[in-house]
C-alpha cells in the first residue's frame, strides 16, 4: 500500500507503508519503456550511504540505456523514509527490503529482478535473493567476515595503515567487539558510528550475520562482484566461489575501498554494464 505517490516523466516517487502503517518506506522507481527487468539497488549505511544513491543514480542511468528499470529506495530509519535507526533490528533491513521487492513485483510483472547491493546492502540483497528465489544480484564492495563493512568507520590505526600501504588487515570482529565492551560498562544500549546512533542489540545481530554463508547456501544463477583492489581479504574469498560456480564474475578496481571517487565509480558502472549484456 501507497501513502503518497507522484509520477513525473516516468520517475515514480512513492512512500511505501509498512505491514502496520506506521511507518513508510520512500522509494523511487526510474521505469524504462519496457519493464520486463528491473534492478532494485540496496544501499550502505552511515557514510557509504551517500556514495550508494551517487552511485545507484549512475547505474540508473546507464540501465535506462539498455531499457532497464531501477528501483532506489531508503532503510527505515535513513534519508526520506520514517521510522528510527535505534529501533531497528537486521530483521526490519530484511522486512523493507522484502517489501520493495513485492511492490516492484506487484505494479510491474517484470520477467527478471536483479538485486543490487553496496557495501551493507549486500548482505541484505544476497537474503533476500534466498527468501525470494532471485537468481541474479550484484554486490558492490561486500565484506565476507561476519561484521560489519567499512562503512562503519575504522580505528585510527586501521586509517593509518591504509594509507601508508595500501592494504587492510584488520579484525574488524575485534572492533565490534571492543564496541559491545564499552558498550557493557557504560550501560548505554546505544552506539554512536558516525553520529548515527545504532543499538547494541543490532551490533550483536550484525557481528554474526556471515554474507559468505549466505551466499554459499543461496541458488543464485548469475551474479556479479564488484571489489576494489585494497579489499584482499574479500577478492581472495570470492576467488574461491567463482570457482564453484558457472556463472559468477568478479571485477577488481583499482580504488579506495567504498568507490568514493568520480573515476571509480564509472568504472564500477561500466563493469555492471558489461555484465548486463551478457547476463542471460
Amino acid at each position: 500500500m501507497y501513502s503518497i505517490r507522484v509520477i513525473r516523466l516516468n520517475v515514480e516517487q512513492v512512500y511505501i507503508e509498512n505491514h502496520n502503517a506506521q511507518e513508510s518506506l520512500f522509494c523511487l522507481l526510474e521505469n524504462s519503456k519496457c519493464n520486463n527487468t528491473w534492478i532494485i539497488g540496496i544501499h550502505g549505511l552511515f557514510q557509504d550511504k551517500c556514495e550508494s544513491w551517487f552511485l545507484l543514480s549512475k547505474l540508473a542511468r546507464m540501465a535506462r540505456e539498455l531499457d532497464v528499470s531501477v528501483c532506489r529506495f531508503d532503510f527505515r530509519g535513513s534519508g526520506d523514509s520514517t521510522g528510527d535507526l535505534m529501533d531497528l533490528s537486521l530483521r526490519d533491513f530484511f522486512e523493507d527490503g522484502a517489501l520493495i521487492i513485492n511492490y516492484v513485483s506487484e505494479n510491474y510483472k517484470p520477467s527478471k529482478i536483479i538485486l543490487l547491493g553496496v557495501g551493507f546492502g549486500c548482505l541484505v540483497a544476497t537474503k533476500l535473493a534466498i527468501d525470494a528465489g532471485i537468481n541474479d544480484i550484484i554486490l558492490i564492495n561486500p565484506t565476507f567476515e561476519p561484521v560489519f563493512d567499512y562503512e562503519l568507520g575504522l580505528t585510527e590505526s586501521a586509517r593509518f595503515m591504509l594509507e601508508q600501504t595500501g592494504t587492510l588487515d584488520l579484525n574488524r570482529n575485534a572492533i565490534v567487539e571492543e564496541w559491545l565492551e564499552k558498550l557493557h560498562y557504560s550501560g548505554s544500549l546505544y552506539w554512536n558510528v558516525l553520529g548515527s546512533q545504532i543499538s547494541k542489540r543490532l551490533l550483536q545481530e550484525i557481528k554474526h550475520a556471515n554474507l559468505r554463508d549466505y551466499f554459499l547456501t543461496s541458488e543464485v544463477c548469475n551474479w556479479l562482484v564488484v571489489l576494489s583492489v585494497v579489499n584482499e581479504q574479500a577478492i581472495q574469498t570470492v576467488s574461491e566461489l567463482v570457482k564453484r560456480s558457472k556463472n559468477g564474475r568478479l571485477c577488481c578496481i583499482d580504488s579506495d575501498p567504498l568507490f568514493t571517487h568520480p573515476k571509480a565509480q564509472s568504472e564500477v558502472v561500466l563493469k555492471v554494464r558489461e555484465w548486463l549484456d551478457v547476463c542471460p
